[in-house]
């Protein structure tokens, strides 16, 4: 939860525990205490977009994703490591440009992230999307990876010299073009 959505959540039920002098108001504990005054309520402290750092992957859900060159679909679900629980893969759904079809982005291949205009920025092109490999729900395995770091031209995560390499970069990284 971003701390901007815990308190708005708090806002909603009057609870400022966050500000002044005692954690909850005039009461040392919280059963004790009583709904608070709306107009005693101190105003929330904003946070600026750049600050909110923490976000929840559900937040990024339906999001746009935006290729180089134009836009490839939107963001329908992630693909976690079950083996170090590292999000790897955004699922992008290319619904509005290729029917029906369904194609992985590594996280490392990720420019950026707007949370203002709600989209994803990816470094690749429309034509790598088109012509990479379909993903298909239940098929995740080794080779459907190497396929994909191939097609994309990276370099494979689980290639990586080193865990020390694998933190610095990701190992996801496309090749400069």
């Amino acid at each position: 939860m971003s701390r901007r959505h815990e308190q708005r959540l708090l806002s909603h039920y009057h609870y400022h525990y966050w500000t002044g002098p005692l954690t909850w108001g005039h009461h040392h504990i919280p059963s004790l205490a009583a709904v608070p005054n709306k107009s005693v309520a101190p105003e929330p402290e904003k946070i600026p977009e750049k600050a909110a750092h923490l976000r929840s992957a559900g937040e990024v859900d339906g999001y746009s994703v935006q290729a180089k060159d134009d836009g490839i679909g939107h963001v329908e679900d992630f693909l976690v490591d079950d083996a170090d629980w590292r999000l790897r893969y955004v699922i992008v759904d290319t619904v509005n440009w290729l029917p029906g079809r369904k194609v992985l982005v590594a996280t490392g291949w990720f420019k950026d992230v707007s949370w203002a205009k709600r989209e994803v920025r990816v470094d690749l092109t429309r034509a790598q999307v088109k012509d990479s490999p379909e993903f298909r729900p239940g098929t995740m395995n080794r080779r459907y990876e190497e396929q994909l770091f191939r097609h994309f031209g990276a370099e494979p995560y689980w290639e990586a010299q080193s865990q020390e390499d694998v933190l610095k970069v990701g190992a996801t990284r496309l090749p400069p073009d």
